[in-house]
């Protein structure tokens, strides 16, 4: 009975509290957490990509030039992304970035950049997505309501897409534009925060 009195309780407050029924089916952003489902869907396109992006550079005998990727990704995010941006440098933490390209993210047509890292010595992916933020990305309170993502604030989510997976997602923004890095472990992620300028 005590249970059921709360259950009730806790639905008329939600009600009062929570967003309207128009609300919850019409929101006014983007839901970061569709917007993370979204990147991680196309983590695994983006490492095939990168992967015979690597292939081929070693198969023509190019060697490594990571200045000259970080070069073309700064032109395509700033012909993408509408602003001055460049891709972070995490050379310090064992990773070459190997490939940039357009993305689409929560959307139809590309609307973000996918960046691609590669550790050669431990066989480690990183990918980074990177999204213009304009204000319309949200989050949920505890209560469900949609609340705006503000700049500096760093959310950080095991992914566990499978039992063995151990990839986690750093998601922040700089109030110009979102990041969401998926790295193969906690530890890559806690290790590069600081190159990525994460808060």
């Amino acid at each position: 009975m005590t249970i059921c009195v709360m259950l009730v309780a806790g639905a008329v407050l939600f009600g009062i509290f929570g967003p309207g029924v128009a609300q919850r089916s019409q929101l006014g952003g983007f839901s970061l957490g569709d917007l993370v489902a979204s990147a991680s869907m196309a983590r695994d396109q983006l490492l095939a990509a990168a992967l015979a992006e690597r292939s081929r550079s070693l198969r023509d005998g190019g060697d490594d030039d990571s200045e000259s990727a970080r070069t073309a990704a700064a032109a395509l995010m700033n012909e993408t992304l509408r602003t001055k941006a460049e891709a972070p440098d995490l050379r310090g933490g064992g990773f070459e970035l190997v490939l940039s390209r357009p993305a689409t993210l929560g959307g139809t047509r590309p609307n973000a950049v996918a960046l691609a890292y590669i550790d050669t010595t431990r066989r480690a992916f990183l990918a980074l997505f990177v999204i213009p933020d304009d204000g319309r990305f949200v989050i949920f309170d505890d209560f469900g309501r949609a609340v705006p993502f503000t700049p500096d604030h760093l959310i950080v989510e095991e992914l566990a897409r499978t039992r063995r997976d151990e990839s986690v997602v750093l998601l922040w923004s700089d109030g110009t534009l979102l990041w969401i890095c998926i790295a193969d472990s906690r530890e890559d992620a806690d290790a590069l925060r600081a190159a990525l300028i994460a808060p």
